[in-house]
């Protein structure tokens, strides 16, 4: 990756619930300019069970397909304003 950015996963401490093994997995993106920065954490899976047997659970984003879709409306409104806009 870049030295602007990169992803980084991450896990939680082994989590012992009602007789289940469950760790949790969190991915994010760091992004770094030379004035600021952002990191840009989301929810990846579960995984569960033992170290054998460790199935891994996908964690649906619904929050960042939303955050996806406004912004592209968001950019096409940009746009077509643009393109509406007359030089006097």
């Amino acid at each position: 990756m870049s030295k602007w950015s990169r992803p980084l996963t991450t896990y939680s401490e082994v989590q012992t619930l009602a007789g289940h093994t469950v760790v949790l997995e969190a991915r994010a993106w760091r992004f770094r300019l030379p004035f600021f920065g952002v990191v840009w954490n989301r929810p990846t899976a579960v995984l569960a069970g033992d170290e054998p047997d460790r199935k891994r659970l996908p964690i649906r984003d619904v929050t960042r397909r939303v955050q996806v879709i406004v912004l592209a409306l968001a950019a096409a409104c940009f746009v077509a304003g643009l393109s509406r806009r007359t030089v006097k």
